[in-house]
């Protein structure tokens, strides 16, 4: 820790030369400082700055949740616009107008907060520029408050997105899901639900990047003796049911790439009809 002491009541920004602690493309070095009983302390010697260009119509102020949208141009974060939300950089550190430079505060202990709760993770809303403990439409951490007045930046774009689908049991084939986040997820959740007319089937299904697992159940409306339910391997969707003569089943694997999953469907010999009721998230 480096340590000056000037008067009470100097600056929060104190420029010095040769400190670990730069924003790009400038000869001034920026370190951050707090009161303390016997004058100001350096801290957060890993606190990153850099300098942007304004570009929203609407001003920024102190703290102002922002994205780069294009190469050194930033505008406010929001959770409730894709890009908005996975170009998030940091906070702006002053308040400007359209096309002026801006100071943001890309990574470190983000000071001047008020109303923080120690603790408490932050995202990114669907309030252009606000966070909070409540996240918007697309969950994407920003943070985590160290006290009442700073926060932390963790920035986790591994934010989740939802969708529901269909798909027709008796066909055996493959069916692509278009995510909207962007990148190859890391984990997606299944729940599918089939009603056979005669009962009802449920699967749950997980995935972890690298095994895929599901639970699953039947129950009959006519013949509760054919109730079963189970776990099966190497499957993140599995149907088993009674057709009325027969146990058929339905399953599929999942297969990952950028922004899309895709199921292959297969089924036994005697083909099971009905169409499925799928329920996806995908982090």
């Amino acid at each position: 820790m480096v340590k000056y002491i000037p008067p009470l009541g100097k600056s929060k920004f104190v420029e010095l030369e040769d400190v670990p602690n730069s924003y790009s493309g400038q000869k001034r070095k920026i370190l951050q400082t707090k009161d303390t009983e016997d004058g100001l302390e350096f801290i957060h010697p890993w606190n990153s700055y850099k300098i942007y260009t304004w570009g929203n119509t609407t001003p920024c102020s102190v703290n102002t949740a922002c994205y780069l949208y294009s190469a050194g141009n930033v505008g406010f974060a929001r959770a409730n616009l894709i890009d908005n939300t996975k170009n998030f950089i940091g906070f702006t550190k002053e308040a400007k107008n359209q096309g002026e430079p801006v100071l943001v505060q890309t990574s470190g202990v983000v000071a001047d907060f008020t109303g923080l709760t120690f603790g408490n993770y932050y995202y990114l809303t669907n309030t252009p520029g606000v966070i909070s403990t409540t996240p918007g439409d697309r969950i994407y951490r920003v943070g985590i408050a160290v006290s009442d007045t700073e926060l932390l930046i963790l920035k986790d774009p591994n934010f989740w997105r939802t969708g529901v689908t269909t798909y027709d049991i008796s066909v055996a084939g493959t069916q692509t899901i278009t995510l909207g986040i962007n990148r190859i997820p890391k984990k997606v959740n299944i729940i599918a639900l089939l009603n056979t007319g005669s009962g009802l089937v449920r699967s749950d299904g997980c995935y972890d990047g690298l095994h895929q697992n599901c639970v699953y159940f039947y129950g009959s409306f006519p013949n509760p003796a054919l109730n079963t339910s189970g776990t099966i391997d190497s499957y993140i969707i599995y149907f088993y049911f009674n057709n009325g003569s027969t146990f058929v089943w339905a399953r599929a694997t999942i297969a990952v790439s950028n922004n899309v999953i895709t199921l292959t469907w297969s089924h036994s010999d005697t083909a099971p009809t009905g169409t499925a009721q799928i329920l996806w998230e995908a982090e």
